[in-house]
């Protein structure tokens, strides 16, 4: 996986890149690939250089934005510790109604 940061037009001058229809990037934009020319996308996210920044990191949404295309929301630091606190809270409910007799 390779991130290069480079003008808005110079991206969107790459053969094969991928943007979604009504989104706006930033100019400049970072383009994404994996795998050589296997996916070339922008992306509009929030980065960290090192995942010690992050502190902990939770996946709290996804969701289809075109066809084919994928995205994940995430939290970090405080709001992802609040999250998987949540997350664990849900599952120990989840455990405990499983645990209930239905025969009567």
């Amino acid at each position: 996986v390779t991130a290069n940061v480079m003008s808005l037009d110079d991206a969107k001058a790459i053969d094969g890149v991928r943007a979604v229809f009504g989104e706006v990037y930033p100019d400049p934009v970072r383009v994404v690939s994996v795998g050589g020319d296997t996916s070339i996308e922008f992306c509009g996210g929030t980065h960290v250089s090192n995942t010690a920044e992050a502190e902990a990191f939770a996946l709290v949404e996804e969701t289809a934005v075109a066809k084919g295309i994928r995205r994940i929301s995430a939290v970090t630091k405080a709001a992802a510790k609040e999250a998987i606190d949540e997350g664990e809270n849900y599952a120990a409910k989840v455990g405990a109604l499983e645990e209930l007799s239905f025969d009567t």
